[in-house]
């Protein structure tokens, strides 16, 4: 009798706790997207960013392309399980000549691990580090 008291009671948690965020299909993540704003406490980031920025997630989801001011820059993609996802051995043209402003664009990418979509603004996200992006 306790067992199946136990077991009801297990049932119930279950079906009335907090649903975690629905997974997003990867799918909807691909495309051209604009960084226009960093919030990220300990660095010195600007948080509105130049116009001229865009990431590209490409079709097979497994690399993207960032335009930065001067440089060009790629990587590897992996989505992951809840929503997860991370930019990996990110290599860029050079970095001599863009902007603190582009080399914090690339520190905040590299951090990243969650993202969401409201709306047509992808918000990738890592703690207190939080970077929005809007479908081009």
């Amino acid at each position: 009798m306790r067992m199946l008291q136990f077991f009801l009671l297990f049932i119930m948690f279950q079906a009335f706790s907090c649903p975690d965020d629905p997974p997003i299909n990867p799918n909807n993540v691909v495309g051209l997207w604009h960084p226009f704003q960093i919030h990220w406490e300990e660095m010195e980031c600007a948080s509105l960013l130049d116009k001229n920025y865009f990431l590209d997630i490409r079709e097979d989801k497994r690399s993207f392309a960032l335009q930065l001011q001067s440089n060009s820059c790629g990587g590897d993609l992996r989505f992951e399980e809840r929503n997860g996802l991370q930019f990996n051995d990110i290599e860029c043209q050079s970095i001599c000549c863009d902007s603190e402003e582009a080399k914090c664009l690339l520190d905040v990418l590299s951090e990243v691990k969650q993202y969401r979509i409201e709306r047509d603004t992808l918000i990738l996200k890592e703690g207190n580090i939080e970077l929005l992006l809007s479908r081009q």
